[in-house]
C-alpha cells in the first residue's frame, strides 16, 4: 500500500476501483488489469473488488496468485474467468481443478523460483492434468533479474522436466494466448505475423541441454531482421 493509505486499505482499492481503472480505460492505457493476490499484497475481498471494477470497464484480467503461500488467488482466476494465473508455485490440488475448469493459462516463472530460493512450480502435474502452460521471465528488479528467455526455457527443462515440445509450445502458442495474442502471433501460419528465430542447432534438445551459449541466429520481427548474430 502507497504510505498515504497504509491506514486506509479500503480507500486505496476504492480509488483504484471508482478512479484509476475508469480513467486509465478512458485514456485507453490498458487492455488487461493483473491484481496482486498474495497475503502481502491485497486479500481476496481486495482482489475481488479490483478485478469486478475492471471487468465492468472491459478489462481483460489476469491475476499473481500463489507465488508465496496458497493465497486463494487461482479461486478468483476461475471465478472470474481470467486470461491467466501467473505462478502458482504454492497452488495446491484444488486451485489446478478450478483453473482447469475455467481455462484459465497457468503461466509460470521459473526464473522467480531460481533467483528467490523458492520452491518451483509444479508444471509437470499441470501438464498432465491438461492444464494450458506458458512460461515467461517474470523480468523485475526484485525477484528475477533476467530476460533470457533461452535461459528460462532451459530452467523449465532442467527444473520443471518438460519435454522440449512443451517448452517449445509454452514459450511461443500459449504464450501468446496469455496476453491474448495468439490469433496473431505464436505459431507460423498464413495470416499471422511473421515473428521467427532462427537457431543454430539442428535438434531442439541441443538448444535446451546448452547452459552458456547463444544460439540465437536471426530474429524475424514482422518480417524486417530485429537481430542477427554474425558471429554464429
Amino acid at each position: 500500500m502507497p504510505d498515504e493509505y497504509k491506514n486506509d486499505r479500503a480507500g486505496y482499492v476504492n480509488l483504484i476501483c471508482n478512479e484509476m481503472i475508469p480513467k486509465i480505460v478512458k485514456l485507453g492505457l490498458a487492455e488487461f488489469c493483473d491484481v496482486f493476490c498474495e497475503n502481502c499484497g491485497l486479500n481476496m475481498e481486495e482482489s475481488h473488488n479490483i478485478l469486478d471494477a475492471a471487468r465492468k470497464h472491459n478489462l481483460k484480467l489476469k491475476i499473481h496468485s500463489d507465488q508465496l503461500e496458497t493465497s486463494g488467488g487461482s479461486y478468483l482466476a476461475a471465478r472470474f474467468k481470467a486470461v491467466s494465473a501467473e505462478h502458482l508455485i504454492m497452488a495446491d490440488d484444488r486451485c489446478m481443478d478450478v483453473i482447469k475448469k475455467q481455462g484459465v493459462i497457468a503461466v509460470l516463472l521459473p526464473n522467480a523460483s531460481f533467483y528467490l530460493g523458492m520452491p518451483y512450480a509444479r508444471a509437470r502435474y499441470m501438464v498432465e492434468k491438461g492444464i494450458p502452460i506458458a512460461i515467461a521471465s517474470d523480468y523485475n528488479p526484485g525477484s528475477s533479474t533476467c530476460f533470457n528467455m533461452q535461459f528460462i526455457m532451459k530452467l523449465a527443462y532442467l527444473i520443471y522436466r518438460l519435454k522440449p515440445e512443451e517448452i517449445l509450445n509454452a514459450s511461443t502458442i500459449n504464450a501468446a494466448c496469455a496476453i491474448n495474442r495468439g490469433k496473431e502471433i505464436g505459431t507460423i501460419e498464413v495470416g499471422k505475423k511473421a515473428d521467427i528465430i532462427i537457431w543454430n542447432t539442428k535438434k531442439l534438445n541441443f538448444l535446451l541441454y546448452t547452459l552458456d551459449n547463444n544460439l540465437c541466429s536471426i530474429v524475424f520481427k514482422s518480417v524486417e531482421i530485429a537481430y542477427s548474430n554474425t558471429d554464429i
